[in-house]
């Protein structure tokens, strides 16, 4: 059985139900405060079941299996539930800093019936691993039995699906995902690299339904964000003297080498033509980024260190610049 619970920081709220004798008793517990909002704390709950004919009291604890939603459950054992007249029930916890009844109720037993389905309200564990300098991009598609086999539906009214990284299991939203819903029971989930770039190395993320009958958290797990942020490239720009000979050939310092017969490839100094070590801007060059020789632009492809002292840039378009001799030549990411 699922009973909601109130909890009332003046009178306790009611909590009561009807057991099968003989058979185990599962009772799903839901707490929201006094202006029915999720309850998201531990209250540590125990439920304390008196026998009306003999006033011997159990006590079972009450475990919480769903923190963001507020969940808890009981199971109290069908050999346990022996008196015909029932039960007081009284659910204890930790509200407001200090040890109070939550709610009180009655336990009715009928001597006939057929057990109580075990049916288990499980978040999938599904941990996430993230590269920095990277987009996320996920497609999920959602169940709502783990074979498989009975799509989770989305085209429900009122239904809408969001997901979040959290500073800590519990803790705050530090980036929700962008969430789009890509088919009956499919959502597709994404960052961008900034955004990414912003996250901690280590988080925690879960993924939520919302429809008319509450939220259910359906996915959570870890996060971990691996590799190295790019340090961001200043629009640099240089002197280089921008030689154009028909075959390849190593530069001088000073010199970006552009051949007739290689043209997708730039062979730039670290040294520029003021003499000038331009290494460590160089360094931040990564595919992608932007070399300007008057009004030809190209992008790079791919990119390395010459041992001889010098990088070498593969780039696009396969074309020459017009000017030669000592130019400006700018270095820049879009």
């Amino acid at each position: 059985m699922m009973r909601l619970v109130h909890l009332n920081p003046i009178e306790p709220g009611t909590i009561s139900g009807r057991a099968t004798a003989g058979y185990d008793c599962q009772i799903d517990i839901v707490y929201r405060n006094a202006v029915d909002q999720t309850y998201t704390s531990d209250l540590a709950g125990t439920l304390v079941l008196t026998a009306r004919s003999s006033d011997s009291s159990l006590s079972y604890i009450v475990p919480a299996t769903d923190l963001v939603n507020g969940k808890a459950r009981v199971t109290i054992p069908g050999g346990d539930l022996t008196d015909p007249n029932g039960y007081a029930m009284t659910l204890v916890g930790t509200f407001e800093g200090r040890r109070k009844v939550l709610a009180n109720g009655v336990l009715s037993l009928t001597e006939e019936g057929i057990p109580n389905l075990d049916i288990i309200d499980t978040i999938d564990t599904v941990d996430l691993t993230l590269d920095y300098d990277e987009t996320c991009d996920l497609d999920i598609t959602l169940w709502e039995d783990s074979a498989g086999g009975t799509p989770y539906d989305l085209t429900e009214e009122s239904t809408t699906v969001s997901a979040a990284i959290y500073n800590s299991k519990s803790g705050s939203v530090i980036m929700p995902f962008t969430v789009t819903v890509t088919g009956a029971n499919s959502v597709a989930l994404s960052l961008t690299v900034d955004q990414v770039n912003s996250l901690p190395p280590a988080c925690w993320w879960n993924m939520q339904v919302a429809r008319m009958g509450g939220t259910t958290v359906v996915a959570e797990g870890n996060v971990s964000i691996v590799g190295e942020i790019t340090p961001p490239l200043p629009v640099s720009v240089f002197n280089y003297d921008y030689v154009k000979p028909a075959t390849f050939a190593d530069p001088a310092a000073g010199q970006i080498v552009h051949g007739t017969n290689t043209m997708n490839h730039l062979q730039v100094a670290l040294i520029d033509n003021d003499a000038t070590d331009q290494s460590a801007t160089l360094a931040l060059l990564k595919a992608g980024d932007n070399v300007q020789i008057g009004a030809t632009v190209w992008t790079i492809q791919t990119l390395g260190l010459n041992a001889g002292g010098w990088y070498v840039l593969e780039v696009l378009p396969i074309q020459q610049a017009a000017p030669t001799g000592v130019t400006p030549v700018t270095f820049s990411r879009p």
